[in-house]
């Protein structure tokens, strides 16, 4: 089946469910750069019936099980693409111990060491905002939706910039056509486009942060205190 969203005789935006095989349903395939397993495509309905059966939620309530989707959908785009990129570091980091290993190098430069080290940091760190995100969605708080904006661009840009940093350690090898860092640089540059333009999404997200509404606090409420932080990790 599909979720299409859709105006309603009264002009709400309302969000139903359609059958993938009913009649006047046309859909078209389109195959994506490097995003091997990704669903991309085209949809056309001429007269598809819709019952009111069907009607996901109520009337009106389309834009609010949109924000509440991308708020869950959001945040595993960016752990998908933190994923590729702790694997691009994985490989790195192998490919440069075999070459130490093998004397085709003496020992490893300090720039390389940091590049490793740094990229281990901006991988980790991204993903516990991508937790974070997650938590708030399933929790229904009322700022999933900035952060769900806020961290899928992110964690995907963090995810491009320390695989395309890492890649550059591995030399030439890691450029040809069979390398699968070429298949995970292929797959974080498309993410940085798919579900929205990431200057879109932080516009997004600072909209929100400078809203005038009272009720819409800034931020998670941090720990102030060693015993606040040991308390939160702990509960």
């Amino acid at each position: 089946m599909f979720v299409v969203f859709f105006t309603d005789p009264a002009g709400q935006l309302t969000a139903g469910i359609i059958d993938a095989g009913a009649r006047g349903l046309d859909r078209r395939t389109v195959r994506p750069s490097g995003l091997a397993g990704w669903s991309w495509g085209e949809l056309r309905l001429d007269e598809v019936p819709l019952h009111f059966s069907d009607v996901l939620g109520r009337p009106g309530q389309g834009m609010e099980l949109l924000r509440e989707h991308f708020a869950h959908y959001r945040p595993l785009v960016a752990a998908t693409a933190l994923g590729a990129a702790a694997a691009v570091s994985d490989h790195v980091a192998a490919h440069l111990c075999a070459r130490r290993s093998s004397r085709l190098i003496a020992d490893l430069r300090d720039n390389a060491l940091i590049t490793v080290g740094r990229s281990y940091a901006q991988i980790n760190a991204a993903l516990l905002a991508v937790l974070t995100a997650q938590r708030l969605s399933e929790g229904g708080d009322q700022l999933a939706t900035l952060w769900g904006c806020a961290i899928k661009a992110h964690g995907v840009d963090a995810a491009h910039a320390t695989a395309s940093e890492l890649a550059l350690l591995a030399g030439a090898t890691g450029f040809t056509a069979s390398s699968p860092l070429t298949k995970a640089l292929g797959d974080l540059s498309a993410l940085r486009y798919a579900d929205g333009i990431h200057d879109s999404l932080y516009r997004a997200a600072g909209r929100a942060l400078t809203a005038t509404s009272p009720a819409m606090p800034a931020a998670i409420p941090l720990p102030r205190t060693s015993r606040e932080v040991h308390n939160r990790l702990h509960a």
